[in-house]
């Protein structure tokens, strides 16, 4: 436990390295935005997981499935 602890602290120290000004943290794009999304997603992989219900997938919108199957954002 205590060797995963450390790699997740280092891990977090080396994500803060690239922040050299605040907007690089809190901005519309910064590292919290960024980490706070992937967060919800994995939490929401999980929940549907644990639900049974099956992942949404997305698609390209380039790519040549129907319309009619594609996800939209």
């Amino acid at each position: 436990m205590n060797r995963q602890k450390n790699s997740h602290v280092d891990l977090i120290s080396s994500l803060l390295a690239d922040c050299k000004k605040p907007e690089d943290l809190v901005g519309e794009d910064g590292l919290l935005k960024q980490m706070s999304q992937a967060l919800t997603e994995r939490t929401l992989q999980v929940e549907s997981a644990q639900a049974g219900i099956l992942p949404i997938r997305k698609f390209d919108h380039d790519c040549k499935i129907p319309a009619s199957r594609q996800i939209r954002e």
